[in-house]
């Protein structure tokens, strides 16, 4: 009911018991007004003693997943508020472009929960801050809102699938990833470690075929690490590019710094970040240890460089999603193949 109609509803009724000489009809029509005026400085009231924070500063997700954010409300008045609404904005990291979001609550007296949802669209650091809310009297006639400086970082990580390294022998030059040969993955019996069956992204080189042709399953040889092998992969930026791309070239160094930690013991990273004006070197162990790396490399700038890195890398990988082996190219991928989850080499 909009503030017009329950103010003409007031008139009314007060001109009715005026007409009637109807003394119920004047008691009512003095309390709508009453009403009417009091309604009005109660969002003042109420959005004085309400304020809202994020619950935790940051949250992660996998791509394509649900992102959650937890809120805290604090309601240090006498009364409780029936209706609210919080103005929400995300944007990308780097990103200018902001999505307005709004969320409608209510709050008991003291400290309440609640949360919001969002699909992660693209990998990478996304900043959410709630700037405004705006409080709502019992009947929703008024509202009064207020600044906020609630501020949480929700970090995007590319779907863990490890891309397998099965490169052909022409793909190998003589000095760079020659290192990463069958002998020195681990491929003699002394260095199993325990057999366990194919999972999808698996190298066919580590089949045990004796015994998938007596079982009829596909079974891998799974082998000790090589605790003296390191990989390195240097990343270089192409150009501008698009947030999808950009989500692309995160998710593919993702599988192949992956697929590089199933047979090395370390992964080893550089890129040159514009913001610093130098080159930053960064290692990984294990996926947990990659996704950390990935937010230090998410709030970089990634940026072109003109003088070479003093790194030994096995490959380099480009913002264009170009692969190389030192300066050969393996393969050129696709933004769709790779967020669609369907990379081989």
């Amino acid at each position: 009911m909009s503030r017009i109609v329950f103010g003409l509803l007031a008139v009314l009724t007060y001109y009715l018991a005026g007409m009637y000489l109807s003394l119920p009809l004047m008691i009512l029509g003095f309390a709508e007004l009453f009403l009417l005026v009091f309604l009005i400085f109660l969002p003042r009231y109420l959005k004085k003693h309400l304020s809202v924070e994020f619950i935790k500063k940051s949250e992660t997700a996998e791509l394509g997943g649900e992102m959650r954010c937890h809120l805290v409300i604090h309601n240090t008045g006498k009364l409780p508020v029936s209706r609210a609404r919080l103005r929400l904005k995300l944007k990308y990291a780097g990103e200018t472009k902001e999505v307005t979001r709004r969320l409608y609550l209510g709050a008991e007296k003291g400290d309440s929960e609640t949360e919001f949802s969002f699909r992660a669209e693209y990998c990478g650091l996304i900043q959410i801050k709630a700037d405004k809310l705006r409080v709502y009297d019992y009947m929703s006639l008024y509202s009064s809102s207020k600044p906020l400086d609630a501020y949480m970082e929700a970090a995007v990580f590319p779907v863990s699938s490890p891309l397998a390294i099965d490169l052909p022998a022409e793909a190998f030059d003589n000095t760079g990833v020659s290192e990463l040969t069958a002998d020195k993955m681990g491929e003699n019996n002394d260095e199993i470690r325990q057999i366990r069956e194919y999972r999808t992204g698996d190298s066919n080189r580590h089949v045990h075929w004796n015994l998938s042709a007596k079982t009829d399953k596909l079974w891998i040889k799974e082998y000790q690490k090589d605790t003296d092998l390191t990989a390195g992969i240097l990343l270089s930026c192409g150009g501008e590019i698009t947030t999808q791309q950009q989500s692309a070239f995160y998710s593919l160094f993702f599988s192949l710094a992956l697929g590089l930690l199933q047979s090395a013991a370390l992964v080893k990273v550089c890129w040159y970040d514009g913001g610093k004006g130098g080159y930053i070197f960064d290692e990984a162990a294990n996926a947990e240890q990659l996704q950390e790396l990935l937010v230090r490399l998410y709030r970089s700038n990634l940026s072109k460089a003109d003088n070479a890195p003093a790194f030994e890398y096995l490959f380099r990988l480009t913002t264009d999603l170009e692969l190389y082996d030192k300066e050969k190219q393996i393969r050129r991928f696709t933004a769709e193949e790779i967020l669609t989850g369907n990379i081989t080499l």
